[in-house]
């Protein structure tokens, strides 16, 4: 159904309809919940804690195993893009998720060449938000630090981090 579809048919409906499919929809939906939920009440810090403790969950040790799934962080950083929170809280959680499959590499000493793709083209993403919304003041020193601690990681992510730094200073000039 299209947004004209819905509009055309939430116009024949009168305003106690439609609050009943609001409340069934809220009920009904998980996804939903929570962004009415955040409408109502936006904290964007809350709601970015929440989304970076489960990036964090799959790639740093706590409770239970490691899993390493980038999947999960894709999705973690999309679900949040969804509530239309400041760009720079979606660059953050971007720059988590490199900085934590840095740490894991680290860690390990191993990652799939999944997870180096995952940590390239999430960079990648990240610098391209920071530059379009002039937010670099701002992470310039985080950026920084994110290709000075490249350094210490295995050959094949450590190379695909500086080349994802390059081809981005190369686009940009």
């Amino acid at each position: 159904m299209s947004k004209t579809q819905l509009k055309k048919f939430l116009n024949t409906l009168n305003h106690d309809q439609i609050t009943e499919m609001v409340l069934e929809l809220y009920a009904a939906r998980k996804e939903a919940k929570d962004y009415l939920d955040y409408f109502m009440n936006p904290d964007e810090e809350k709601m970015q804690e929440k989304y970076r403790a489960i990036i964090t969950k799959e790639f740093l040790p706590g409770p239970g195993r490691v899993k390493g799934r980038t999947s999960r962080c894709r999705k973690a950083i999309k679900e949040f893009a969804t509530l239309h929170p400041h760009p720079s809280r979606i660059a953050d959680l971007m720059l988590t998720t490199v900085e934590s499959i840095m740490v894991y590499d680290r860690r390990v000493r191993w990652v799939k060449e999944s997870q180096e793709n995952a940590a390239a083209n999430t960079l990648r993403e990240a610098l391209d938000t920071i530059w379009s919304n002039d937010m670099m003041p701002q992470f310039e020193r985080r950026l920084s630090i994110i290709k000075e601690k490249s350094s210490g990681l295995r050959h094949s992510l450590r190379s695909r981090i500086n080349d994802t730094f390059n081809d981005w200073h190369d686009t940009i000039k």
